[in-house]
């Protein structure tokens, strides 16, 4: 049914309007709790690059202030104080070769397993045990800092540019507070501009937003404000 609503929905024509608009009208086409999304046109000009070829794609991954999904599970391989900090950071799980023996029975329902490098010394021969949960250095799972890295993987949400230059990222629901989801925005658009190569205010080109079951609603929106804010940020 819900499908069939969606569907129906007229699309919106209007020019651009700005996020409190946006988000108003979304909440009015919204079927039950929508996820928003943003999508951003960003800029792919990379004057180091010969000229007529477009920049790398981009991609990040951004811990919004607000959260509005289900947190990743994550265990983390770590010996003495490190054990505590990481219960305190979030994880739901330490230790070292009994988190191991845990893992390979099958006792802990996990998403992701991170390691400080002195936890990796310590299940160093278990890679075969583990498989891919093994933490890894290429993969960021080796981590130094417990509270930015077990809040990052648990909340994080990732980000990748199309060759075109498409970053499209959720970033609420429809039911939190404008307040929030404005927040929210401004956070991700900051993390969207680091990857700027030229005038911030000119590298996310035009902004549209929709919600997750009212796919024929899609608004550009203007946002000057909340992209100086995320700029003042930086």
């Amino acid at each position: 049914m819900a499908s069939l609503i969606a569907r129906t929905l007229p699309r919106v024509t209007v020019e651009s309007i700005s996020a409190r608009e946006a988000i108003r009208v979304l909440r009015a086409y919204a079927v039950g709790n929508d996820t928003l999304s943003a999508n951003m046109v960003i800029s792919m000009v990379d004057k180091s690059k010969k000229r007529g070829r477009p920049r790398d794609p981009i991609r990040g991954m951004t811990v919004l202030p607000h959260v509005f999904g289900t947190p990743r599970k994550i265990v983390v391989f770590a010996s003495g104080p490190e054990e505590a900090a990481a219960m305190q950071a979030g994880a739901i799980a330490t230790g070292q070769q009994d988190l191991v023996d845990k893992i390979v029975k099958g006792e802990i329902d996990f998403d992701v397993a991170l390691a400080t490098p002195a936890g990796l010394k310590e299940i160093r021969t278990a890679g075969k045990s583990l498989r891919q949960n093994m933490p890894n250095v290429k993969r960021g799972t080796v981590v130094e800092d417990l509270d930015e890295a077990v809040a990052r993987f648990s909340r994080g949400i990732q980000f990748r540019s199309s060759p075109q230059g498409s970053v499209n990222v959720a970033f609420g629901k429809v039911d939190q507070p404008i307040e929030v989801l404005e927040d929210n925005l401004v956070h991700l658009f900051r993390d969207v501009l680091e990857f700027n190569l030229g005038a911030p205010d000119a590298f996310i080109r035009k902004t549209f937003f929709s919600a997750s079951q009212a796919s024929g609603c899609g608004l550009e929106v203007d946002c000057p404000e909340l992209i100086q804010q995320a700029i003042a940020r930086l």
